[in-house]
């Protein structure tokens, strides 16, 4: 199971969307928080958070729907969410169920809400294997680059590879930031809370990365 935070909302024709869930999906738990009332968006969630997901049902939830915006990100105090999902299903009796899946999170959950739901911050674990996965998409193509010892002998081939590398980093320039924002925020809270980060299994040595996957 991936991690991800997920958002279950309902659509009621000409009406505005409520919220039937929320999801905290990790590989060793999930943590489900039901309204049985169906209250709003700006009842559940914080404005600037309710604002976003507002935005983003006026633009897609009036139809059947897949969206996916990889680089989708949006901070909030203590909080950051991104690579964004969106299901509409088609309507039934004029309703319509929206599913909006958050791909990448660090920070505590419980600022995305409005009111106390006791969520705290992920485990330490989390962080170190998010971190890990972030550092790995960060340095891999850089260090592709890295193994290119003269340029000016490339083939056409690889010139290709090489331009097509830089594309792909121009491309995922609002993920990065966000990856890289990821590790200055874990290194700063294992700082603050006297946590050593323990070393993740697999991590031992580096091995040589390809310039194209």
């Amino acid at each position: 199971m991936n991690d991800m935070f997920v958002v279950n909302l309902q659509l009621r024709e000409g009406g505005c969307p409520v919220v039937r869930s929320c999801e905290l999906l990790q590989r060793d738990f999930r943590n489900r928080v039901s309204f049985t009332k169906l209250p709003g968006l700006f009842a559940v969630f914080t404005g600037r958070l309710a604002r976003e997901i507002s935005m983003l049902v006026d633009e897609f939830g009036g139809a059947r729907n897949v969206v996916s915006k990889p680089d989708f990100a949006i901070e909030l105090p203590d909080l950051k969410l991104a690579g964004l999902s969106f299901v509409v299903s088609a309507a039934k009796d004029g309703v319509r169920q929206l599913i909006l899946r958050f791909r990448y999170f660090i920070g505590s959950f419980q600022s995305a809400f409005a009111v106390d739901l006791g969520l705290s911050n992920p485990t330490l674990p989390h962080k170190e294997r998010i971190c890990i996965e972030s550092l790995v998409d960060i340095v891999g193509p850089l260090y592709g680059l890295a193994l290119l010892e003269d340029r000016h002998e490339l083939d056409e081939v690889e010139r290709r590879e090489l331009e097509q590398v830089l594309r792909d980093l121009q491309d995922k320039a609002d993920v990065l930031k966000f990856y890289s924002d990821l590790l200055i925020r874990y290194v700063r809270d294992s700082a603050e809370s006297g946590e050593a980060p323990s070393r993740p299994a697999g991590t031992g040595r580096v091995a040589r990365l390809r310039l194209v996957e």
